[in-house]
């Protein structure tokens, strides 16, 4: 039977990169993961109502590692979730704090900016992931 010796050139070389690599990616996809987080804020903020730039103004993305969190400040817009998912027509008792008599509350339609954001941004958001990992691949092989 023949036996076939196979040498790796740079094997050295190809264990070191193995070794950073854990390290390396983690670096590379907590800033991609930032990068992403910075453009989903952008996006959304130009999706909200902008009547009184109260909302628009109250977005934040807050990064932690590997995840981002990111929407409006429900302690500047406490009416977020309202404006996102409308309100059904309502009975009010109340007005700015006091006891009125009752009427009823038109309510409002719904204004899905939350969705409107990640459909548009999932293009943007993939092409860093992907741009990080290909850049992640390329500093391996040297």
């Amino acid at each position: 039977m023949a036996v076939i010796k196979l040498t790796i050139k740079n094997l050295d070389k190809i264990k070191k990169a193995f070794k950073q690599a854990p390290e390396l990616a983690k670096k590379r996809y907590v800033i991609a993961t930032k990068l992403a987080g910075e453009a989903v804020r952008f996006q959304m903020k130009k999706e909200v109502p902008k009547r009184t730039r109260n909302l628009m103004r109250s977005i934040q993305s807050k990064p932690k590692g590997f995840r981002v969190s990111i929407g409006p400040n429900l302690t500047d817009a406490p009416y977020a979730i309202y404006v996102n998912r409308g309100v059904r027509s309502h009975i009010r008792k109340t007005a700015f704090g006091r006891k009125t008599k009752p009427y009823t509350h038109p309510g409002f339609k719904k204004n899905p900016f939350v969705k409107r954001t990640a459909t548009k941004v999932t293009p943007q958001v993939n092409k860093i992931f992907r741009l990080t990992t290909d850049k992640l691949l390329k500093d391996l092989t040297k």
